[in-house]
């Protein structure tokens, strides 16, 4: 089996050396890259990449959408994103391990070991938000229609009435309405603490 290629993608050089350099340690023979963006993220040679390990939250965007467009990367996600909405979305989608920066160091050369076997590993820490999210009768899943968690998403990014209506296709009426929904749902009583709560719950980030 030929030595794996590894490319760490952290927006903190040093945290990815890091683990470059514990890897090179474990898989004698290894290659290893960093890369701290995510325009460096897209221009990497992912044909000749065994496992991308991936932080989330890059200094140039949120590499969820990267996520969403390549499921055929082998990709380990490193985190420590806890909010709702970005953890239920992630875990949607077709990676092949999640592990949170609040974990043991060990649990990430665990989930390394067992992507590597061809298995899949979620970390301790992500099975717990991953359980309290299903455990919460409020979640946003349970209370709010696909169209309603749009329009929301779309709120926590600064869109106007005007501007969503235009994304979404639907009447401006008809946004202001979903809004009037979204704050009864919510317990939000303005515009702004209905932003300031999609935001909280990682709306802005998928």
């Amino acid at each position: 089996m030929p030595a794996p290629r590894f490319l760490i993608v952290d927006d903190h050089l040093l945290f990815g050396r890091v683990i470059a350099n514990e890897l090179l340690g474990k898989y004698p023979g290894c290659h290893c890259e960093v890369a701290t963006s995510l325009s460096e993220l897209k221009l990497a040679d992912l044909a000749k990449t065994t496992l991308v390990i991936l932080d989330l939250g890059l200094g140039d965007g949120d590499a969820v959408s990267w996520l969403e467009s390549s499921p055929a990367v082998k990709t380990l996600v490193l985190s420590s994103a806890s909010e709702e909405a970005v953890i239920s979305r992630v875990l949607g989608l077709d990676i092949n391990g999640f592990v949170h920066k609040a974990d043991e160091p060990a649990c990430l050369f665990q989930g390394i070991e067992a992507v590597l076997a061809g298995g899949h590993y979620l970390s301790p820490q992500v099975q717990r938000l991953r359980n309290a999210i299903s455990r919460n009768p409020e979640a946003l899943h349970k209370i709010l229609t696909p169209r309603e968690y749009e329009v929301l998403r779309l709120v926590s990014r600064g869109l106007s009435t005007a501007e969503i209506a235009e994304q979404t296709g639907l009447r401006a009426g008809s946004i202001s309405d979903h809004k009037k929904n979204l704050m009864t749902k919510l317990g939000v009583h303005s515009l702004p603490e209905l932003m300031r709560c999609a935001i909280e719950r990682g709306l802005a980030r998928v």
